[in-house]
């Protein structure tokens, strides 16, 4: 992290440990109710549901929060809640309310996230997005690496307590963290707004006025959408192939997790040097491409190596695409909606991931996991077509 500020290094910080203890509890939500449990596709699905939903609904409530504390403030008591919630999964054992619980979780997650999204145009210069979303990016996943395979071994030597309130201290490690962020607004000068983030021109601009983003800006959100479709057809279709078709463990499942975290890490090494390819057409529809044909030949792979290598592409080719999108649109959002953009886009990839969910859902249920990683080749393939049209 060389070369960022103080208050910079303790976002980046804040993002890692507030990552970690979101995989805690979902890898810990996968074990108990899908891989030691007879219904698994219906517990899939309502937790794939319940980690989108709010941003559909909720999202706006998260911008005018953020917009009236602070980025700072409103991160310091989303991850306050979130502690003490992940604490309470190791007191409840009925499902509804697991399932209740983890729904509040979600949506103070998903508020975070906003106020973490908001912060950097607030405090990174415009024709710095690009490097400092990759650093963030690359510390997170560079974490994440190992841990949901750690977890994994945890959550198989351990007793339903444990991993729950290991997410609760981490939690609290961000808060420590947050403590001693300022709110971004307020350590800005006047000359350093002026500098902040140019208005870009070409792949993405706003409106010089911020009242109405032109068409680059629809662009980038249309792109980003099928990213997330694919995403979405990828964390439902491959659970449910690996636990019908490959008949894995949430240890095996663990290892899988950390190998696209792995490809994700090398990601972010390679955006900041291929930005400027990735605003051209034909890099980023060879990527869909190739993700298109990864997704396609994913049922026909068995091996442990073979699936962690398909994993770690998949890692990398969503990563890089989705941080290359959202950069795009951080940098051309007005100052004055800041807060509202990032929860439109919130709201707009929740939608575009719950679509993905819902079909997959039905389409499993009478056909298998199979035929519905078929249609998501389709889907990314197709994107490849339209990133040539637009």
């Amino acid at each position: 992290m060389k070369g960022l500020s103080k208050i910079t290094r303790r976002l980046i910080a804040a993002d890692l440990f507030s990552d970690i203890g979101n995989q805690f509890v979902a890898l810990y939500l996968v074990d108990l109710l899908v891989f030691r449990s007879s219904g698994a596709i219906s517990s899939l699905v309502m937790l794939c549901l319940i980690h989108q939903l709010p941003s559909v609904l909720f999202s706006p409530l998260a911008g005018s929060g953020v917009d009236r504390l602070g980025p700072g403030r409103w991160m310091m008591l989303s991850n306050l809640i979130r502690c003490l919630l992940a604490g309470t999964f190791a007191l409840i054992t009925a499902r509804w309310a697991i399932f209740g619980v983890y729904l509040i979780f979600v949506t103070v997650s998903l508020f975070f996230s906003i106020g973490r999204l908001s912060a950097v145009p607030l405090l990174i210069p415009g024709d710095r997005i690009f490097r400092f979303n990759a650093v963030s990016e690359r510390v997170a996943i560079g974490g994440a690496i190992l841990s949901p395979w750690l977890i994994g071994v945890i959550l198989a030597g351990t007793g339903r307590t444990a991993p729950p309130v290991m997410a609760a201290l981490i939690f609290a490690g961000t808060v420590l963290v947050l403590a001693a962020l300022p709110d971004p607004e307020k350590t800005n000068t006047a000359a350093d707004d002026q500098k902040k983030i140019p208005r870009t021109t070409g792949s993405c601009p706003a409106g010089a006025t911020g009242s109405r983003p032109d068409r680059g800006l629809t662009v980038c959100f249309f792109m980003l959408g099928f990213v997330v479709l694919g995403g979405g057809v990828l964390n439902l279709g491959l659970p449910l192939l690996f636990k019908t078709t490959l008949a894995g463990d949430i240890g095996r499942w663990g290892l899988m997790m950390s190998a696209f975290q792995a490809g994700a890490f090398v990601s972010t090494l390679t955006l900041p040097r291929c930005a400027a390819l990735m605003r051209g057409k034909a890099m980023p529809a060879a990527w869909f491409l190739i993700l298109a044909a990864a997704m396609f030949a994913l049922p026909f792979v068995t091996g442990s190596a073979g699936l962690a290598g398909l994993m770690a592409l998949f890692g990398f080719g969503f990563t890089l695409m989705q941080l290359f999108w959202e950069s795009r649109i951080q940098q051309g959002i007005p100052l004055a909606a800041v807060g509202k953009t990032m929860s439109l886009m919130s709201a707009y990839k929740g939608a575009c991931f719950l679509a993905a969910v819902l079909s997959g859902a039905a389409i499993a249920c009478f056909w298998g996991a199979e035929p519905f990683l078929m249609i998501g080749a389709l889907v990314l393939g197709s994107a490849s077509f339209f990133v040539r049209r637009t």
